[in-house]
């Protein structure tokens, strides 16, 4: 396609200003991704957008109830099946780089959003927990809503690098203390991109359940672990 035929393009469907254009054309390719007709690069090589697309696309076809975040936020969530005994909504932050570890700034991304969406501001004004409940004193035992936490969300953190770097050429050590230390402070799950797959091959060939894929997420503090 020419610089014309765009130009045609854009104005047979009214479409003249840049952000107009550059979200429909984003969602458009998302949806070719997801159907199949168009491809992205080798899963060691992604970033970006066509990061986000596949993760998105992994959880998708494995059963989870998985959506795009809110815009410019976040940039997955995942919705607990009724069948969970964990009910906690998982916030995903996706993230890569030619680095072969992730840095404290891209989990303090992830932390304003699990912040926001967890109530977290109502819980430092209100206060959970401790001290005296007027509530659960004359009911005998009937918690109020002051000392529970509004919408607890479980964070999730996933890293693709060293970009460009095969995955089992990848070193062991790609979490920094200080970033593991921020995530177990906030009870964040860390996730390398090549784990994930491997836990859906698992999950895809019944090696494991789906369920127990969700728990081990949820009890996972720092980087993730199996049972």
């Amino acid at each position: 396609m020419n610089k014309e035929n765009l130009l045609e393009f854009l104005k047979k469907y009214n479409l003249n200003d840049y952000e107009t254009i550059e979200s429909t054309f984003d969602q458009y390719l998302k949806l070719l991704v997801e159907e199949g007709k168009i491809q992205i690069a080798k899963d060691f090589l992604l970033s970006g957008k066509p990061l986000e697309i596949r993760i998105k696309m992994l959880f998708k076809n494995i059963g989870l109830d998985i959506y795009e975040g809110r815009q410019n936020l976040e940039d997955l969530m995942i919705k607990p099946l009724g069948s969970f005994i964990t009910q906690k909504p998982i916030v995903i932050e996706v993230k890569s780089g030619k680095q072969a570890s992730l840095s404290r700034e891209q989990l303090r991304q992830l932390d304003d959003w699990v912040y926001e969406l967890s109530g977290e501001e109502k819980a430092r004004k209100v206060g959970l927990g401790g001290g005296f409940d007027p509530v659960a004193f004359a009911t005998d035992g009937l918690v109020s809503q002051a000392t529970t936490h509004p919408s607890p969300h479980k964070g999730l953190f996933i890293y693709n690098g060293p970009i460009g770097t095969e995955f089992g050429q990848r070193s062991s050590n790609w979490i920094g203390y200080n970033e593991l230390e921020f995530a177990n402070k906030r009870n964040f799950c860390i996730m390398s991109f090549q784990t994930l797959i491997n836990k859906i091959g698992e999950i895809n060939e019944n090696k494991i359940s789906l369920s127990d894929f969700w728990e081990q997420i949820h009890s996972s503090c720092g980087e993730f672990s199996s049972f």
